[in-house]
């Protein structure tokens, strides 16, 4: 399972790969403004259609100054996708340590799982523009989702001890696409 955010909700994290794992790796709070700042660039008009100087614009920066902050607009778009699955992270954290029964984690996480995609449409940034990212770098991303499918599918089995582990994956999976997924739908949820 991924590590623990740090304290500050609002502090992105760079995840980087170690071993077998992915670790956090914290970035500054200026940086975590242009991060949040270019989330919503990139959802609203895409990662190609958004330029350096409209995020620095929208943190109150130039252009040149973000790259005080950021190499170039791919790493920051790198940033904005390891901080959203950072937040699921994070979730999967919460439901862990406030859930006295696979049953209640389970529970905890589909509910926050559905307040994020309804509050924050994280899925909207991974499902269009994952494929700007370096190979290493979705590789690591990749890696995450497949320890975030093993732990949804390790509950489901948990909550129903006479299904198959290969069942538990499929249904996993199947509830996992329901949340990556409504970005497409029309109306709120």
């Amino acid at each position: 399972m991924p590590s623990p955010p740090p304290s500050d909700p609002d502090q992105p994290i760079r995840m980087v790969r170690r071993g077998h794992g992915v670790v956090p790796r914290s970035v500054g709070h200026r940086s975590a403004q242009i991060v949040r700042a270019a989330t919503k660039l990139f959802q609203d008009a895409g990662f190609r259609n958004v330029s350096i100087e409209q995020i620095g614009a929208a943190v109150g920066l130039t252009g040149p100054a973000v790259y005080r902050h950021f190499p170039g607009k791919h790493d920051i778009l790198s940033q904005a996708l390891t901080t959203q699955v950072e937040l699921v992270g994070q979730l999967m954290t919460d439901a862990e340590l406030r859930g006295s029964s696979p049953d209640d984690q389970l529970s905890l996480l589909l509910d926050g799982l559905g307040d994020l995609t309804a509050h924050r449409d994280v899925s909207t940034l991974w499902r269009r523009e994952q494929r700007h990212l370096q190979p290493a770098e979705l590789g690591v991303m990749k890696e995450y989702f497949v320890q975030l499918s093993d732990h949804f599918a390790s509950l489901i089995v948990a909550t129903r001890p006479g299904i198959a582990p290969s069942d538990a994956v499929v249904l996993g999976a199947a509830a996992l696409s329901v949340y990556s997924n409504t970005s497409g739908m029309r109306g709120s949820l």
